[in-house]
C-alpha cells in the first residue's frame, strides 16, 4: 500500500463536495453516472481521480491526503 492511500480516508459525499468544489448534487449525480456493480455485489464509482463506494443507502467518497490539504510546494 502506497503512503497516499493509506492517508486516505472515506468520507460522506456533503464533506468529500465542499472539499473538493463541487455541488453536492453535481458529486452525487457524477457518482451515480459512473458507478457499476463490482464483483462483491456493492457498487463502486470512480471517475478524475474520485473513487466512491456505496455503504448502505449512501455512498462514501475516498480522498487521500492530497486532496484533502494543499500543496507543500
Amino acid at each position: 500500500m502506497v503512503d497516499s492511500e493509506r492517508d486516505g480516508r472515506w468520507m460522506p459525499v456533503a464533506v468529500a463536495a465542499d472539499l473538493l468544489g463541487y455541488d453536492r448534487v453535481s458529486l452525487r449525480r457524477a457518482i451515480a453516472r459512473h458507478a457499476e456493480i463490482t464483483e462483491d455485489g456493492g457498487a463502486e464509482a470512480h471517475f478524475d481521480g474520485i473513487t466512491a463506494r456505496k455503504v448502505g443507502n449512501t455512498w462514501r467518497v475516498w480522498l487521500a491526503a492530497s486532496w484533502r490539504r494543499p500543496n507543500d510546494r
